[in-house]
Order: C-alpha cells, then structure tokens, then sequence
C-alpha cells in the first residue's frame, strides 16, 4: 500500500513539473509592439553604373546600416542599373537587375532632383556628393528627438517561398487624413558589379526588390492600395497581415531586368515597412520600422 503511494506522489510531482515547463515566461515570442520613437526612413538612390556611387555613395549608406534608428533602403531605378552576381570559379554569369516594377513610384516621393547619389530621409532631401555618414547619422538623432504622431511594427517569417508578414501600426495623437503602409521585400546582401568600387564589384546592401502588396510576377503599388488607418483617435492600434509569393518568372530576354530576382532566399530578404499620410496625390512619411524575415 505504501509502495502504491509512493508511487502516485511522483507521478503527481512529474505531471505537475511538467505542467510548470509549458507555462511561458514574459510575454509571447510572437508578440510585438510598436515603439513610441520616431525612426528614419533613409532611400540612397543609386546604379550600378554611376562610379560617384561606387566610389563615396554605397560606402556612405552602408556606413549607417547598423543604426537602430535608421530603416535603410538601396533603391535602383535606371532600367540600365544590371546587376551581375559573382559565382565560384567557372561557374556561369548570368545578369539580373536591380530595378522592381514599383521603382519609380517610390523614387518620385524621395524629391529627386535628377542626380545619383541622391540621399533622402523622412521627406527630407538630405543632397547629393556632400551627404556623408555623420551628416545622415545627425538628421536621425533630430528626427529621433521628436514626439512621433504615429508608428508601425512589423516581423516576418518564411516557408518555403511564401513570406508572411505581420503588421500593426498606432496612433500616438489623434490625426486627420488618411494613412497608408508600405512593405518593402528588400535584398540584404549580393556580391555584385558596381562602377567606381575597388575591382568593380562591391557587396550590395538592402537592395529593393519586391512589394508585399502584389509578387514578382504581378507587382502592384509600393502603397497598401486601401489607408490601414484614417482619422485615427489617439491611441487608435490595427493589427494586419499579409503574404509574398516569390515565382521565377518567364525571361523574354538577358534584358528583361524589371522581373529578376532568381537569386532569392528569405534568410537573405529584409522588409521595411514604411507608414505614410496621404498628401494629395503624394505620401509624406509618417514613420517606418524593419525586420528581417525568419
């Protein structure tokens, strides 16, 4: 009889033990909030072909690439911006571009003035040759030093081709207008051709690629098609989701470089999600956060 109850005692004590492990500690890995800090959204307009680039612009935007407070974006679109990856030893050499279809729709709210590099940072012109690491590191802490109106989260995670991405984005103060997201699929590094660097080749970096809002072979605006908030009350949050199916599309031809990116993996892709208030028939950015896709 005691033998018997021994032995329920223990098996008692290692069903409650065990209960105990599954009882998580802290809050949920899945959740994410968004943070009260206004963040910079920095767009480095650039080509492969522009030797200034090679020589003072990539090495400039990689220089801030690490800041915490800085979503960065490498954004090509000059249709003749080719991007040629290098392989092993005797491997082939095929060419693949730098340029989305969306391209030029994000380009024309970053004020060009038609010259590369070109520098922009939260509706700012930050210029061309004279933009160096400190000075964009600077316009970040000004930025970073005032009281946001809103803000945005995002995490991503992967499964085979299909990206899904989480968003939420929250009002700090009420506002008036609405608001639109943008989630940018971004290329986080390639060894690639680049006039201007040493050898000329370089190790690209955030390199624009896709939209969230439509694939590769169907891309659609750089902008959610519908706001994700409009006139929100302070303290308003919405939660989304959304997914990215990588394809390798039809190639008509070595030249058809706005529908490449046969190179893709998602432990190599970023996404920059961008939040904005529609102005008009332009967006103003409003604030932005990044992740890297698991």
């Amino acid at each position: 009889m005691k033998k018997l109850f021994f032995v329920a005692l223990a098996g008692a004590l290692t069903l409650t033990v065990a209960c105990k492990k599954k009882k998580p500690d802290g809050p949920s890995p899945d959740a994410f909030n968004v943070e009260n800090k206004q963040n910079t959204f920095l767009v480095y307009n650039t080509a492969t072909w522009c030797g200034p680039c090679g020589v003072y612009g990539g090495p400039t935007f990689k220089g801030v690439l690490d800041n915490p407070d800085i979503v960065a974006i490498d954004l090509h679109t000059s249709g003749s911006s080719l991007l040629t990856p290098i392989y092993s030893p005797g491997g082939a050499k095929k060419d693949t571009a730098m340029v989305a279809l969306f391209a030029p729709r994000l380009y024309a709210q970053t004020k060009p003035n038609g010259y590369i590099p070109h520098f922009f940072a939260n509706n700012t012109f930050l210029g061309n040759s004279e933009v160096t690491s400190t000075s964009i590191t600077s316009a970040a802490n000004t930025f970073k030093s005032a009281a946001p109106a809103a803000g945005v989260a995002v995490k991503a995670s992967s499964n085979g081709n299909v990206i899904k991405i989480d968003y939420k984005t929250k009002a700090f103060s009420a506002g008036s207008g609405d608001y639109h997201l943008s989630l940018i699929l971004c290329e986080k590094s390639v060894t690639a051709t680049q006039s201007g660097a040493s050898g000329g080749i370089t190790d690209h970096k955030n390199i624009v690629r896709a939209t969230a809002f439509g694939t590769i072979t169907s891309p659609l605006e750089a902008f959610s098609p519908s706001a994700v908030m409009s006139n929100p009350s302070a303290g308003q949050e919405i939660s989304g989701s959304t997914s990215f199916t990588w394809e390798l599309p039809a190639i008509a031809s070595r030249y058809n470089q706005f529908k490449r990116w046969d190179n893709f993996t998602p432990a190599n892709t970023m996404v920059a999600a961008i939040l904005w208030k529609k102005n008009g028939n332009a967006y103003d950015v409003v604030n932005a956060a990044k992740c890297d896709v698991k």
